[in-house]
């Protein structure tokens, strides 16, 4: 009996000091976390996909408060994270989402239920991977983001494991997607910029807990912005290094792209094919 009970009590310490954590992360984001669930908390304590990811995305769309949609809102990440960085959130899921209120309910390849430019920020963070009609999708985005308004895309990069990973992407092919819908890409940052990310979550978190024995309070605040723009300085533009581990499964590649509305595609993939594939025009006899 002696060996289980030390291992619960090994538990329920590590349930205390979990719990200290995040009663002062809370405490640190205060007011805005009031109202978040404990579930996701460890958004803003964390990097490796987490706060570093969210604070990339609030330095591509600028400071000002702002009308953001997250589309899809699983997890909580990006709908939180705005709501701390001083903008109206709301979201669009495809069920209801018990930590995330103030969601309309909606497939994004149907018909987003909201008005002509309602939005200055469209965040679609890791859904195009999801959708069989993703053009539909990006064509909504553009009719409810404002004529000055920012599409925030991510997307990984050569996953196709899930049986949920419709399309596969890769950097060029996720650019020409976003191009095709009169977007014009303004920043392109590639994951991971930070390398070892889950050693330094561990190294930050061991030095966020000894800051909270000693000054009974945490300093994540700071220093995850310090890592978001580590994360763009280090992720931005095509690495060969970052590919190669990708192709190998070794780290999560991907991207976050940032594109603004332009008045005509950067290039119409019907007249690429015709100018590729064509041989004199109407009556061209057509290849396979």
């Amino acid at each position: 009996m002696h060996a289980p009970s030390q291992g619960w009590v090994t538990v329920d310490i590590r349930r205390k000091l979990k719990a200290d954590r995040y009663q002062a992360v809370v405490a640190e984001f205060s007011p805005s976390l009031d109202q978040c669930p404990a579930e996701c908390v460890s958004h803003f304590c964390s990097i490796g996909g987490a706060a570093e990811q969210a604070l990339l995305v609030g330095k591509l769309i600028g400071d000002g408060r702002k009308r953001v949609l997250v589309v899809g809102v699983f997890g909580g990440r990006d709908y939180w994270w705005m709501k701390v960085l001083g903008h109206d959130v709301t979201g669009l899921n495809l069920t209801p989402d018990a930590h995330c209120p103030d969601c309309a309910i909606g497939n994004a390849e149907d018909p987003w239920p909201f008005d002509d430019e309602s939005f200055d920020v469209i965040i679609l963070g890791e859904i195009l991977e999801h959708l069989v009609k993703d053009h539909l999708a990006l064509q909504q985005a553009y009719r409810v983001l404002a004529s000055d308004g920012k599409l925030i895309v991510t997307v990984p990069f050569l996953h196709d494991e899930p049986d949920y990973h419709i399309r596969v992407h890769t950097p060029a092919s996720v650019k020409r997607l976003v191009e095709q819908f009169q977007f014009s890409i303004d920043s392109y940052v590639e994951r991971p910029g930070i390398p070892f990310k889950g050693a330094a979550n561990v190294a930050i978190n061991a030095y966020m807990m000894l800051m909270l024995k000693m000054t009974h309070r945490t300093h994540y605040r700071s220093m995850l912005r310090a890592l978001a723009s580590a994360e763009y300085s280090l992720g931005s533009g095509f690495s060969t290094l970052r590919a190669i581990a990708g192709k190998a499964r070794i780290t999560n590649w991907g991207c976050t792209i940032a594109a603004s509305k332009s008045a005509t595609p950067k290039a119409s993939y019907l007249s690429l094919n015709q100018t590729e594939f064509g041989r004199g025009g109407a009556g061209a006899v057509q290849r396979d």
